[in-house]
Formats: structure tokens, C-alpha cells, sequence
């Protein structure tokens, strides 16, 4: 098992041979959504050369760019540019959520939706907290056309917030 990335690239420069089974676990707690693609990316290609992958995630950007690489496998070997070289057809990958049950966890195999991501919910929080920004950022330009002491530049910024940029 491997918590930490310095292990991971140690392992594959020493170790790493077809057939090996490689455990990550939430690579998200030590990087960049940006370097968590990347790393997706990288693990993807381990699969392609015959190691086994066992990643565990909470990580939005990890499940979307798994999605990806699956959904790439669908693009015709005629229409293949350079960027689709990192593809796994959805035989090779799994995934699978981890559900409050009534007895501990229930778990239930995902697969890629129509939409070409991972259903997890994790989209949903998303928007709730932009709701929640949106909701709270209205309170706030509400309550400062409601105080008579409020300054010209308060008033200026609170309609922009009610109205939007002119």
C-alpha cells in the first residue's frame, strides 16, 4: 500500500514488472488537481504495460479523467490523434462506490454514464456549494442596501452582486 507519491516513482524505477500489482492509496492528499490528471494518466499507462492498478480516490478530477481514458477507447483507430494515446477500454478498469447502508457500507459497481463521467455524486456537491455562494452572496448585498450607513462604494458593490456586472 502506498499513501505517498516518492514511494510510488521508487517502486517503478526499481521494481515494477508485468503482472506486479500496485495499491495508491488517494492520490488526491498530496497533489494538484492538475498533477492528479497527470498521474491518472501515468497509471493508465502502467495498466498498458500489464501492472495492475488498485487506486482508492475521493477525488473528483481523478474519477473525470479516468472517465476519459475510458471514453477515448471508443474513438476509432483511424481517428486516434497523439493526446488519445492514453486509453483503456472499460473491461480494464472498474470502479466502485462505497454507499451508507443500513448494515455499514454497500457497495455498487459504477460504470461511465451517458454524460462520459463516473456518477459518484460528487458534481452534485459542486453545485450545491455554488448555490450555497450564490445564496449567501445575495444575503450579504441584501443586508447592505438595508443599512442606511452603508457607503456610495458598498452600494455599487451590492448591485453588482443583486444585478450583475453592467
Amino acid at each position: 500500500m502506498v499513501s505517498e507519491l516518492a514511494p510510488v516513482v521508487h517502486y517503478l524505477r526499481q521494481f515494477a514488472a508485468p503482472g506486479d500489482m500496485l495499491i495508491v492509496e488517494e492520490p488526491e492528499s498530496h497533489l494538484h488537481p492538475a498533477m492528479q490528471v497527470a498521474f491518472v494518466r501515468l497509471l493508465s499507462e502502467l495498466v498498458v504495460a500489464g501492472i495492475r492498478v488498485l487506486l482508492t480516490t475521493h477525488s473528483e478530477w481523478v474519477l473525470e479523467e479516468l472517465a476519459n481514458i475510458v471514453e477515448r477507447s471508443k474513438i476509432p483507430a483511424q481517428h486516434v490523434a497523439e493526446s488519445d494515446r492514453v486509453a483503456l477500454p472499460e473491461d480494464q478498469v472498474g470502479a466502485w462506490l462505497f454507499e451508507p447502508g443500513p448494515d455499514g457500507s454497500v457497495v455498487k459497481r459504477i460504470d461511465v454514464n451517458e454524460s462520459g463521467l463516473y456518477p459518484c455524486g460528487f458534481r452534485e456537491v459542486g453545485k450545491q456549494l455554488e448555490e450555497d455562494w450564490e445564496t449567501t452572496s445575495l444575503r450579504i448585498a441584501e443586508a447592505r442596501l438595508a443599512d442606511p450607513k452603508t457607503s456610495e462604494e458598498s452600494w455599487d458593490e451590492a448591485k453588482r452582486a443583486l444585478l450583475g456586472p453592467d
